[in-house]
């Protein structure tokens, strides 16, 4: 048994949402797949970007049953990599994130892997880990205000989905009942960012995760900056789906 739940918000001065999500169950395998992306808006059609990365790893990945589990997710990463590449037309060069969390629940096996800032974390009823390093740099730049110039930190991605010449890893974890795997967009993790961690440590010790999720969810529209999308994967019992 397991609990899955996923949000996206789309930041309230854009015309449409940047962010995608999406899982799949894939029940004659016992597989579950969870996926968060989150277009680049600097890039053309970021809404595109992040819906088309998860379409085309959910049709890849059905396709490559009969190839062991990480050298699955490998393929399929690289091959949705290639059909965000050479998209052509209006949406050619996008970009997004992309974070994926792929969960054998019958043969107690669960892979990750992540490419931007988008990231993954893990509660294990102790505390809230960040699983995956952000593809990013941060940097200061001088904006000019009504009232003068100041400087400001940004972050710019050194990877992405869309970018040629990517090496793509994929990472194993422990996935015990009460775990808890968080995939969240930058926007849901920077929307409170000094209470992040309390705000999902809270959340992970709901009995009824769901009506929580949703809560805090709502409660996030007020201070979001960006776009915003999470999913929260619980492991109720491994020995059942």
């Amino acid at each position: 048994m397991y609990t899955i739940i996923g949000n996206t918000l789309k930041y309230y001065s854009k015309e449409k949402n940047g962010d995608h999500f999406r899982f799949e169950h894939l029940e004659n395998e016992g597989i579950l797949i969870a996926l968060v992306a989150d277009g680049v808006s600097k890039q053309p059609c970021d809404w595109y970007a992040s819906q088309l990365t998860c379409d085309t790893f959910i049709e890849t990945f059905r396709t490559k049953s009969n190839v062991e589990l990480s050298s699955r997710i490998l393929e399929t990463m690289v091959a949705t990599n290639n059909n965000i590449l050479n998209t052509e037309g209006a949406c050619e060069r996008m970009n997004t994130t992309l974070s994926v969390v792929v969960w054998n629940h019958e043969k107690q096996r669960c892979m990750f892997s992540n490419i931007g800032d988008s990231r993954i974390y893990k509660y294990n009823g102790d505390q809230i880990q960040q699983l995956t390093a952000d593809d990013s740099i941060n940097q200061t730049k001088i904006i000019t205000t009504s009232i003068g110039r100041r400087s400001v930190d940004a972050s710019y991605l050194t990877k992405a989905i869309g970018i040629s010449s990517i090496d793509f890893t994929v990472e194993e974890v422990a996935f015990q009942p009460n775990d808890l795997l968080i995939l969240a967009s930058d926007g849901f993790y920077n929307a409170r960012k000094s209470a992040f961690e309390r705000d999902m440590l809270t959340l992970a010790k709901q009995e009824d995760l769901e009506n929580a999720f949703q809560t805090h969810f709502s409660e996030l529209e007020f201070s979001a900056k960006d776009d915003m999308t999470a999913v929260f994967i619980r492991n109720i019992n491994y020995s059942q789906s």
